[in-house]
């Protein structure tokens, strides 16, 4: 996981990284330009007409349409809440991973950033999750101070 303090930096970066994930609060999100998805609301709405036996095979290709339907070649993504729904059977990070090699993503993490890398949820809650640093190398993580230039 790498850390930038600038939006322009990391953004540059990462056109030129196999993986164009970048990681920011929902206050930066929320002062950006970019063209936005709020990935509770959309993809619920897609989701609620799909049985509920098959909603884990359609996850992906619904993100994927989502993603693609914008124009730009940066979108932010908020309210990943839905993708830790256990029932969808998705890991959010390396499902948008996939998604970041064609568009550059700024998402807005809904856990915490720790010395150790990202978290989701209380450790007790049946939706927790926890990744470790060592296997985010490909993400970028701007500060809480970050300029938005």
């Amino acid at each position: 996981m790498v850390k930038m303090d600038r939006l322009s930096d990391a953004v540059s970066r990462a056109f030129q990284s196999r993986s164009r994930l970048l990681f920011l609060t929902a206050e930066q999100i929320e002062l950006t330009n970019y063209p936005s998805i709020n990935i509770n609301r959309q993809l619920s709405e897609k989701l609620i007409h799909i049985p509920k036996q098959d909603r884990a095979k359609s996850v992906s290709e619904l993100l994927n349409q989502l993603i693609s339907a914008v124009p730009s070649d940066v979108v932010c993504l908020t309210g990943l809440e839905i993708l830790f729904d256990r029932s969808l059977a998705v890991n959010p990070i390396r499902l948008l991973s996939t998604f970041a090699k064609n568009k550059t993503l700024l998402i807005s993490w809904p856990g915490e950033e720790t010395s150790m890398g990202l978290s989701y949820a209380a450790p007790n809650h049946p939706e927790s999750r926890t990744y470790k640093s060592s296997v985010l190398n490909d993400v970028v993580f701007l500060t809480a101070d970050a300029e938005l230039d």
